[in-house]
């Protein structure tokens, strides 16, 4: 892929959007002077590395999922909302222009870590943890039993086809609330036990059967067959949230041994082409008593909408200018989240659920705390930069071990190649936040990854 396609590619991405909603669709709210350029910016930021990763065709897909949720959350939904004036919950114009720059400072910080490598420089890596087929065997099995009391407890598989929020409300008849007491590391162990075990073993035994024909036999494909099943049950799109059933459709497909670079690009494309124009609408399962779905402006959709990460970004800066930062506290209950209230009674809350508590009228806990918020409510502009530098780090040296292996067929997967599918589907949900929220099922991952990937083969 040439420059001149990247080129074309990025002056679409940074300018197409911009054009429509300040020209074509004509103006704009009253907003602070400095607002729009800072946008304009991110937009053309984050626009030129997605432009890079499209040339390049290689399926850095950490990266690659950290400059989507930029070039949306802080780029293409910002103007939105300038041209209509509309942002819910949103406490004062004032913070906007401060929101923006922590963003802004994010992206710069996420590019320092990428490019100073600060981690293990990637290399030939002499034992690499690769997939283990008894242990595959082992955890399809407990995976299986754990679905099916998860199954069991909601009333059995019709009840996973009727929306979120029966699920919620069937697992507070089971006794497992969603309140903020005691019982919520239970819930919410519960569902990431219920759902992530079986998405993970399908996800191996796919990868298994593709790689080596010798595994096609009736055992693999009887397990695939029975976990693909378990899967639309517990991870459908109607019953799952439409952030993890991304996670599960981004783990599985990359999954696949030998993708290539041209379907790469068309993954980056059409996810965007999505993320716009169809993930606004996705909640229709979100609520039983939901009518007919309505479309609307497409600049309309999206201010009012879930994209709410730089309204409640400019909350946090509110929130911080009233009572202060949190000096790591947030971040501890982040930490601690298997800890149960009944244990530690004054463990922090979710930061979208502190923040949303100074919001009147906010009707809602399900509120968003992007993670440069997060890091600058605990640590102001340090804790931003400091956050960031890591995972640019991170994501350099997984997505470089990941691109190395992409086009090589052996027969078993190793550790990168099985975890950082999930890893990047489920970066979304970190990056969206709260990262309180998101840390039972990241642990989960990651945990059933290492057990299923050993450091030698045994079978």
């Amino acid at each position: 892929m040439n420059a001149r396609t990247g080129t074309l590619f990025a002056l679409a991405a940074a300018l197409v959007w911009p054009v429509m909603v300040c020209l074509f669709l004509g103006g704009h709210s009253p907003t602070p002077a400095a607002l729009i350029p800072l946008i304009v910016l991110v937009l053309a930021y984050s626009a030129v590395h997605l432009a890079v990763l499209f040339c390049s065709g290689e399926p850095r897909l950490l990266e690659t999922m950290f400059w989507l949720f930029i070039y949306l959350v802080a780029g293409v939904v910002p103007l939105a909302q300038v041209k209509t004036g509309l942002r819910p919950n949103l406490l004062t114009q004032d913070t906007l222009v401060h929101a923006q720059v922590i963003v802004l400072v994010a992206c710069v910080s996420y590019d320092v870590g990428h490019r100073l490598d600060l981690f293990r420089r990637p290399g030939t890596v002499s034992n690499p943890r690769v997939l283990s087929l008894r242990r595959l065997q082992l955890l399809s099995s407990v995976s299986l039993i754990a679905s099916t009391y998860y199954i069991v407890i909601l009333g059995g598989p019709a009840n996973f086809f009727v929306s979120r929020e029966d699920i919620g409300n069937g697992l507070a008849q089971a006794g497992f609330s969603t309140q903020e007491g005691s019982s919520l590391v239970v819930y919410n162990l519960l569902i990431a036990c219920g759902t992530a075990p079986v998405l993970l073993c399908f996800a191996g035994w796919l990868s298994v059967v593709l790689r080596d024909r010798h595994s096609r036999t009736v055992g693999p494909c009887a397990w695939l067959a029975v976990l693909f099943a378990f899967n639309v049950v517990v991870n459908n799109p109607v019953s799952s949230a439409r952030f993890w059933f991304v996670t599960a459709i981004v783990g599985t497909v990359f999954s696949i041994p030998r993708l290539g670079r041209r379907f790469f690009r068309t993954f980056l494309v059409s996810t965007i082409v999505t993320a716009i124009l169809i993930f606004p609408y996705s909640d229709y399962f979100r609520r039983s008593d939901r009518g007919e779905i309505l479309v609307k402006p497409i600049t309309y959709t999206l201010s009012t909408k879930d994209y709410d990460q730089t309204t409640m970004a400019a909350n946090g800066v509110t929130y911080a200018d009233q009572n202060g930062h949190t000096y790591g506290y947030q971040m501890l209950g982040a930490a601690t989240f298997w800890v149960p209230r009944s244990i530690w009674p004054s463990k922090p809350i979710d930061t979208g659920v502190l923040i949303g508590r100074t919001i009147p009228g906010a009707g809602t806990t399900n509120l968003s705390s992007p993670l440069w918020i997060e890091a600058w409510l605990d640590f102001a502009m340090l804790g931003v930069f400091a956050m960031f530098v890591a995972v640019g780090a991170l994501a350099r040296r997984l997505d470089g071990n990941f691109v190395r292996l992409a086009m090589k067929i052996s027969a078993r997967p190793t550790l990168v190649q099985v975890l950082l599918p999930f890893l990047a589907g489920y970066s979304l949900i970190v990056l969206r936040g709260p990262l309180l929220q998101a840390s039972a099922n990241l642990v989960v991952i990651v945990g059933i990854c290492l057990v299923l990937c050993p450091r030698r083969e045994r079978d």
